[in-house]
């Protein structure tokens, strides 16, 4: 709205318009105005809001304003049109220039954005809607957005528009507008869900690959190669230290075992931990990006060995496998072998759960979940998969040919897991490779789920000193590998002291059969 009047001198006012007097007047009809549009109430969205937001006017005090802007924000119910309102700011205007012949105005619509009404019963809202309440188990309340995004650009082309996130409406643009870090954190998950079950975002899967390759081919050891790139890893970190200090070390391992004929790769989050990153001085937010990073490095290193060599080559698209050790990693003190931490299920399921939602929020394709020695630890990260509707892998570390680390059977373990879809192979990993035939066995009798086996080179690990000694046993490793897979493994790969070289040995083994 503009207004227009006649300058003059304020020692003279009767000779000059003052075009705020004008602005005041008509603003005052519109306030008598407003309550009429509560008679346009809709159940859902409400009623339509004018508003004034902005009136200028006026250069300097001893001077009648010739000229006066008022800026009306409307805001109006789907299925009405603007010409409605527009009709009735001119009905107004003329009701001011009935009482004051001087009074000029000039009514401008400077911008209009459409209307955004997504239909609540078509089958994409409901899509997403109920992919959003599973994630957050709950049913997420449904509600009318009163603000205007650029999703309304995209309604205006026919494309169905949901606003979806945390916060509420009535603290928009306030001093005091804040969300919940926790609320974010939720939602993010939320958005996950809805890409994989709507949008047709998919993970790649073990299934598929199982499918294409018969016997799939797992990489080998991060920290072998990263000692012997240089790395001290004699450190409460391991591996993680390199994430932290070197990741493009990291990168070039990953490389060199899709190179070698991995199929997948595990990422170097084994003993990466907000607990052990924070312990050592990092931040939790610093420890939070370290995480994500190692599950970004691989996929990095995936898409640029795949776009080099893997798609011509007829290769399968490997997985990008998450790294979740057990929490005796973190301990450093070698009851990763043992399992007696001590500890509640509770404690270990705080101690896995964020971890867990960094590395699959930053993309991969299914959880390691590897070197437990315990079935209560199995069974935490196992409801933990299942609750973020993910996928995993389930390997123990075995002290024999019929016990994981703690003492309990391998067949009672395979028997546990049975039920939870979201395992989608059970195995051994960091286990002494002429145990491995015996154990694949016992799961072999108890499950019905692929079996996963990489376990170490043969040398013995000594958790004090953190170094390896002995000889290796007397078969070489792709000849164990392929007593392996005639007792039923179909996934092979190899864990503490293996080589590309190794992997390589499996990969034309496996290729063979």
């Amino acid at each position: 709205m503009e207004f227009f009047g006649k300058s003059a001198h304020s020692s003279m006012p009767h000779m000059g318009k003052n075009a705020i007097y004008m602005a005041t007047a008509f603003l005052q009809k519109l306030q008598a105005y407003l309550p009429e549009l509560e008679k346009m109430a809709h159940p859902l969205y409400g009623t339509p809001t004018m508003s004034v937001g902005v009136i200028e006017g006026g250069s300097t005090p001893n001077v009648v304003p010739p000229y006066a802007k008022m800026t009306i924000d409307l805001r109006y119910l789907p299925g009405q049109k603007s010409e409605l309102f527009l009709q009735k700011l001119q009905e107004l205007a003329a009701a001011c220039k009935a009482e004051d012949a001087d009074f000029s105005a000039k009514i401008t619509k400077t911008g209009e954005w459409n209307d955004v009404c997504t239909d609540r019963e078509g089958a994409t809202f409901l899509r997403i809607w109920q992919a959003a309440s599973k994630s957050l188990g709950k049913d997420v309340e449904l509600t009318v957005m009163t603000g205007w995004g650029e999703g309304g650009f995209m309604n205006l082309y026919g494309i169905p528009v949901v606003y979806f996130g945390p916060g509420e409406n009535g603290m928009s643009h306030r001093p005091e507008e804040q969300i919940h870090v926790d609320e974010i954190k939720k939602v993010a998950l939320a958005y996950e869900q809805i890409i994989n079950e709507v949008c047709g975002m998919k993970r790649n899967t073990l299934e598929e690959v199982l499918k294409q390759t018969g016997i799939m081919v797992a990489d080998g050891a991060m920290a072998t190669e990263l000692e012997r790139m240089g790395c001290d890893l004699n450190d409460s970190l391991w591996s993680a230290k390199v994430l932290a200090e070197q990741p493009e070390l990291i990168g070039k391992v990953h490389r060199s075992y899709f190179e070698a004929g991995a199929d997948c790769g595990i990422t170097a989050s084994y003993q990466a931990t907000i607990d052990g990153f924070c312990k050592r001085g990092y931040t939790e937010a610093e420890a939070e990006e370290l995480i994500r990073r190692s599950v970004d490095i691989m996929v990095k290193e995936r898409e640029d060995w795949w776009q080099a060599e893997g798609k011509d080559a007829g290769r399968a698209y490997p997985l990008v496998c998450a790294s979740v050790g057990p929490y005796g990693a973190y301990l450093a003190d070698g009851s990763e072998y043992r399992g007696n931490y001590g500890v509640s299920k509770e404690d270990l399921r705080n101690f896995h759960k964020r971890r867990m939602e960094l590395l699959w929020d930053a993309g991969a394709d299914l959880f390691a979940v590897e070197t437990i020695p315990c079935l209560e630890e199995a069974l935490v990260a196992a409801e933990l998969t299942q609750e973020m509707n993910a996928a995993c892998w389930i390997s123990f570390s075995c002290k024999n040919e019929t016990e994981i680390s703690d003492g309990t059977k391998i067949a009672d373990c395979a028997k546990a897991l049975e039920a939870f879809e979201c395992v989608k192979a059970i195995g051994i990993n960091c286990t002494a490779p002429h145990f491995v035939a015996s154990l694949i066995k016992e799961i072999k009798n108890n499950s019905t789920k692929p079996i996963i086996v990489y376990p170490n080179s043969g040398e013995e690990y000594d958790p004090v000193t953190k170094t390896w000694h002995g000889n290796k046993d007397g078969k070489c490793y792709c000849d164990f590998a392929a007593e392996w897979i005639a007792a039923g493994a179909k996934i092979v790969g190899g864990c503490c002291r293996t080589t590309p070289d190794n992997i390589r040995e499996v990969a034309e083994l496996a290729r063979k059969k």
